[in-house]
């Protein structure tokens, strides 16, 4: 199976000028402050159970002025990350209960 990786990388020969580098940047930040709040709605959602009467989709897209396509990119980036982190936590939660039943083993 192939895997495609994204990549966010500007390449030096590209010869952009200051302006273009200074709408790249503030796109850039704006995209990265509307996946924060995607993503502090999602787990407000998650955690205390909030469900957000216009989706999360629309918050973000009446926010920051997004269309639909900036908007489907920072929630599916934001779902990825708290999905992310869902497996990261058991994985941790596994490697904890592991050193738990060594150390009781050595007790024993």
């Amino acid at each position: 199976m192939k895997k495609t990786y994204l990549s966010n990388r500007i390449y030096k020969k590209d010869n952009f000028n200051i302006s273009q580098v200074c709408l790249i940047s503030n796109a850039l930040i704006k995209f990265n402050q509307a996946k924060h709040k995607a993503y502090k709605l999602f787990l407000a959602e998650k955690n205390h159970k909030v469900k957000h009467n216009p989706s999360i989709h629309l918050k973000i897209k009446e926010l920051f002025n997004f269309n639909d396509y900036w908007a489907n990119s920072v929630v599916k980036e934001a779902k990825a990350q708290v999905s992310s982190q869902k497996e990261l936590q058991k994985m941790y939660t596994a490697g904890v209960e592991n050193q738990i039943r060594t150390k009781n083993v050595f007790v024993n």
